[in-house]
């Protein structure tokens, strides 16, 4: 390559631009070959372009450096062509533009040998990596031999490149192969090796969670975060869920989880997976543990009383326990009875009655939730009996009667006094009916015996009767008198 560049005027232009170019942003550009190999044989071809995403302006200026040194030659060129590979072309290269960092170094190897293994400057995770057993060029060889770690994985009686394969992290290895090359009319043995250093395309996941601590009702965020290398910053990747093992959320572009009101069910082990594309890349974060607090517990309902009476008063209260971390947030209650809506969302942990009838017994159940309704619980049902009044007879006695008569000249009134009972069953009736007959027989006998005392005490003889006796007759006249 020939280059006519005079350096004095330059001496201060460069030593401005190297002030500049440090200054940059903290972008970091990519050194690459073309062809992709780290060693070439001098007198061969190699461009070396500085990479940047995203890509700079075109007007951009670009500045190289070999060995920590700046090469004017290069200066203001993304990419650089050497045509003409000499030995002192070999080192570290470096590259960098005013508003980025300094590249990774990248060395150029040059060789002057009969054979050299050629391997790519840079092997990611997924990469197909190809090695060439070449020859000097110019010169006949055959019969190349590749080893990896000692033992052969291919040979080609006349094609000096290999294909290795997909790469992972366990084809990094010491590779090694031999050739026969002929120098005149002779061949003769030679071997050449390198190591490959296989680089994560992106590193092991790792999950995190927002926030740490979870209460029923919280807005929930779960991350898979990934790093890509820097030779490969621009591959995409998808990003998969799962909870205890099952999916909740499918590949995606999306690299967060995300639930906006989590639920208890929200809880447990969860993992991401990343994968390219292509799926020729794939890993599994470790387990994190999410677990989600209740916001309230299950509400329980309650009657003032088991056993309800027609005109009894009814309270039912639904009781629930806000968590210690959430005390203060407002619930709201709504009951049902049989299903059906007795009292709509309110405040108001208690359903009322004053009076209650005998529709208003059946299966009742609570419902709670928040004032926005991101969470809602019901509780257990709850049978309420309701009872028809029963009326019990309160039957005066004989002595209360005679007085009764006396007063009201009458018969005694029969009482009946309401109370509570039990559901009026056989026995009961029974009961009722030898009441009411029992009270008959006595009223009635009562009444037989009052009239025939009345009947002696007021009938009067007033003068002598014939009366025939032990054969004699006597007659006798009777007179009655009204008293």
């Amino acid at each position: 390559m020939s280059h006519t560049i005079s350096m004095a005027p330059l001496q201060f232009l460069f030593f401005f631009l190297w002030v500049t170019a440090n200054a940059g942003s903290s972008s970091k550009p990519i050194v690459s070959f073309d062809p992709n190999w780290v060693t070439v044989f001098t007198k061969e071809s190699v461009t070396l372009t500085c990479n940047v995403d995203p890509p700079e302006p075109r007007d951009q200026i670009y500045y190289w450096y070999r060995d920590n040194q700046i090469i004017p030659l290069y200066l203001g060129a993304k990419s650089v062509k050497i045509d003409y590979v000499k030995q002192e072309d070999g080192g570290s290269y470096q590259c960098q533009t005013v508003t980025s960092v300094k590249s990774e170094p990248v060395t150029l190897q040059v060789a002057h040998s009969w054979l050299t293994l050629k391997v790519p400057a840079f092997v990611c995770e997924g990469d197909e990596l190809y090695v060439s057993c070449a020859g000097y060029p110019g010169y006949s060889a055959r019969d190349a031999v590749l080893y990896k770690d000692n033992k052969v994985i291919g040979s080609s009686p006349s094609n000096a490149d290999f294909l290795v394969g997909r790469a992972n992290m366990t084809t990094s290895g010491l590779y090694r192969c031999t050739r026969q090359v002929k120098d005149g009319v002779i061949y003769y043995n030679y071997a050449s090796e390198e190591q490959i250093a296989v680089k994560e395309l992106f590193s092991k996941p790792v999950m995190k969670v927002n926030p740490n601590h979870l209460t029923e009702g919280d807005h929930m965020t779960i991350t898979c975060d990934t790093k890509l290398s820097p030779h490969r910053e621009t591959t995409e990747l998808q990003f998969v869920f799962y909870r205890n093992g099952h999916n909740v959320q499918g590949f995606s572009l999306d690299n967060t989880f995300q639930v906006s009101s989590v639920l208890l069910e929200n809880g447990g082990n969860y993992t991401c997976e990343v994968t390219t594309i292509n799926d020729t890349v794939r890993k599994r974060s470790d387990e994190i543990s999410v677990q989600v607090e209740e916001l309230f517990s299950k509400p329980v309902i309650k009657v003032n009383r088991n056993h309800m009476t027609e005109g009894d008063h009814m309270t039912i209260t639904c009781d629930t326990k806000l968590s210690p971390h959430r005390e203060t947030t407002e619930l709201q209650f709504a009951f049902y009875r049989d299903g059906h809506n007795v009292q709509g969302f309110s405040l108001e942990n208690t359903f009322q009655v004053p009076s209650v009838l005998l529709e208003n017994g059946g299966n009742y159940t609570c419902e709670v939730r928040t004032i926005n309704d991101t969470v809602r619980k019901r509780s257990n049902e709850i049978n309420v009996q309701m009872a028809v009044a029963e009326f019990q007879s309160t039957v005066t006695s004989l002595q209360d009667y005679k007085e009764e008569e006396r007063e009201v000249g009458q018969l005694p009134v029969v009482h009946l006094a309401e109370r509570s009972f039990e559901p009026i069953g056989v026995e009961i009736t029974m009961a009722l009916l030898m009441s009411f007959l029992t009270v008959g027989l006595l009223v009635f006998v009562f009444k037989s015996k009052v009239a025939l005392s009345f009947f002696n005490q007021h009938s009067y003889p007033t003068s002598s009767a014939s009366v025939e006796s032990s054969g004699n007759k006597k007659d006798m006249s009777y007179k009655y008198i009204d008293v």
